[in-house]
C-alpha cells in the first residue's frame, strides 16, 4: 500500500515544539492575578474562534469596567499557584474544567475579610504565568479554604480556588514585553446618552425597547412620551439592563401612534461628564426652518441633549433639529406672534475633568393643598449643579425664574394649586 505524507502548515515554532530563544525557558506556576466581579464589567474585546484569521486565540484591547469598580490584585512567588484546564465530555458535548489555585500562607485577618467579600457572585480573572503569558478567565466561582496544618512542618494558610466549567478554553490576552496587566483594564466614564423611538402602534404595555447602553441606575432616565408627558420609573416603565419595558397606565394607554424620547446617564468609554449645563434661548420674532440657536458650550456629543420647546414640547433629534458643535439648527418654522418662543436646553459638557456622580434620582411630589409663592421642599440628595430638571404637571420650570435651588432645597416662586404634581430628575 502506497503511503503519502504532506505538510499542511508549519506549526513547530508557534507551539514551541522546537525550542528557540526565550522558549527554551519554560517555567511553571503563576506570578500575578487580577480579579473583578463580573457585574462590574461593561465590555470585553470581542473574539471568535470561527473568525480568527490569525489562528491564535488572543484578545487585545481594553477591559472596560464600571465607574467605581473594585477589583483585587495579587502577586505571589512562583510555586504557590497553578492553573489547570482539562477537557471533559458528557452527553451535551465537550467542555473544559478550569481550576485556578493559589496558596496564601498564614491565617491572617486580611484574608478573612477577602473570604467574606468574595463569597457571592462570579469573578473574571486575568493571570500572568512565570513565562509572561496572560490569560483571561470568565465567570469563576471563588472559594477560600483554611487549613492550619497538624504540625510545624505543615502548611498554615488559605487555598484560593477559582473554578468553572467552560464551553471553550481560556483565551490569551496580548501584552507587550514588560507591560503590566494593570494596563489592560480601564474604568468607564459617566456620560449621557439619548435615544428616540417611534411607536407606530402607540403605547403597548409590555413592549420592550432596547437602549444603547445600560443606565447608571434605575432612576437615571428622563423619559418623555409623545414629546410632552414625563414618565416615571415604576409607574410607566421599568428597566432591566439595556431593556426598557412599558407598563400599563391609564395616563398614557392607547392605540394612537406615539413617540418616546429618552435621555439617561450611563457609563461608556467616551468622554466624561465634566459639568452639566442648562440655558434658555429666546426667539421673539418669526423664524424659518434652518434658524440657528447658539449655545454657550458644546454638548459632549451630537444629539446628546434635551431641548424643550415653550416649556412643554421635547424636540426630536434629526426631525425637529440638528446640532453641530454648539450650534442647533431648527428644522421647523415658527412665529411667536408678539410673544416669545423659548428653547430650554439641557446637556453635559466635556471640560477635561470628570464630575463625581454617585447616581441619579427621580423625585415625585404631589401637592395636597394650595400653596402660596415661596413653597419649599427638600430632595433626598443635593443635586449636582445644573443637573436637575423640574416639571410641574409636565411643564418645564426654569431655574432662577420659576424656582430657586439651594443645596437639597427647592423653592417654588409662584402659587400652587391642590392636586398638582412636581417631578424632579437630577444627578447627585
Amino acid at each position: 500500500m502506497a503511503y503519502d505524507f504532506s505538510r499542511i502548515i508549519s506549526i513547530e515554532g508557534r507551539l514551541s515544539l522546537v525550542n528557540a530563544g526565550f522558549d527554551r525557558l519554560n517555567q511553571g506556576s503563576l506570578v500575578e492575578l487580577l480579579a473583578f466581579p463580573e457585574s462590574d464589567i461593561l465590555s470585553v474585546p470581542s473574539y471568535s474562534f470561527s473568525f480568527d484569521n490569525n489562528q491564535a486565540a488572543t484578545l487585545s484591547g481594553s477591559l472596560v469596567l464600571r465607574n467605581g469598580a473594585e477589583g483585587y490584585r495579587m502577586r505571589f512567588s512562583p510555586g504557590n499557584s497553578s492553573f489547570s484546564e482539562t477537557e471533559q465530555e458528557n452527553d451535551d458535548g465537550i467542555f473544559w474544567e478550569q481550576s485556578l489555585t493559589i496558596r496564601i500562607p498564614k491565617d491572617r485577618p486580611e484574608v478573612t475579610w477577602l473570604k467574606q467579600r468574595t463569597r457571592h457572585g462570579r469573578y473574571a480573572m486575568l493571570y500572568r504565568d512565570a513565562n509572561g503569558i496572560v490569560k483571561f478567565l470568565r465567570n469563576q466561582r471563588v472559594k477560600l479554604d483554611l487549613n492550619t496544618g497538624n504540625d510545624r512542618g505543615g502548611f498554615n494558610g488559605h487555598t484560593l480556588v477559582g473554578r468553572r466549567s467552560s464551553t471553550q478554553p481560556a483565551i490569551h490576552w496580548s501584552v507587550s514585553s514588560g507591560q503590566s496587566i494593570t494596563e489592560i483594564y480601564s474604568q468607564a466614564n459617566i456620560n449621557l446618552d439619548v435615544i428616540f423611538y417611534a411607536l407606530p402602534e402607540g403605547w403597548q404595555a409590555g413592549k420592550v425597547l432596547e437602549l444603547n447602553h445600560t443606565p447608571f441606575n434605575a432612576h437615571a432616565l428622563e423619559v418623555v412620551y409623545n414629546q410632552a408627558v414625563s414618565l416615571r420609573y415604576g409607574e410607566h416603565y421599568v428597566v432591566n439592563g439595556q431593556q426598557l419595558t412599558l407598563l400599563f397606565n391609564d395616563e398614557v394607554q392607547g392605540g394612537e401612534e406615539g413617540t418616546i424620547y429618552c435621555i439617561y446617564g450611563t457609563q461608556t468609554s467616551g468622554a466624561a461628564v465634566g459639568a452639566f449645563a442648562q440655558e434658555r434661548v429666546v426667539k421673539s420674532s418669526a423664524y424659518s426652518s434652518g434658524e440657528t440657536l447658539v449655545l454657550t458650550n458644546s454638548a459632549i456629543a451630537d444629539q446628546q441633549l434635551l431641548i424643550i420647546y415653550n416649556a412643554s414640547i421635547v424636540l426630536r433629534p434629526g426631525i425637529d433639529f440638528n446640532i453641530s458643535g454648539n450650534t442647533i439648527s431648527l428644522l421647523f418654522a415658527g412665529d411667536p406672534g408678539g410673544d416669545q418662543d423659548t428653547f430650554d436646553v439641557f446637556y453635559a459638557i466635556d471640560n477635561g475633568s470628570s464630575l463625581s456622580i454617585m447616581g441619579w434620582q427621580q423625585f415625585p411630589l404631589s401637592i395636597s393643598s394650595s400653596q402660596l409663592s415661596g413653597y419649599t421642599f427638600n430632595l433626598p440628595n443635593t443635586p449636582l449643579p445644573n443637573s436637575q430638571i423640574v416639571r410641574l404637571d409636565g411643564m418645564y420650570l426654569q431655574p432662577g425664574v420659576d424656582y430657586n435651588i439651594s443645596s437639597d432645597e427647592i423653592e417654588i416662586l409662584f402659587a400652587l394649586d391642590s392636586d398638582q404634581r412636581i417631578d424632579c430628575w437630577y444627578a447627585y
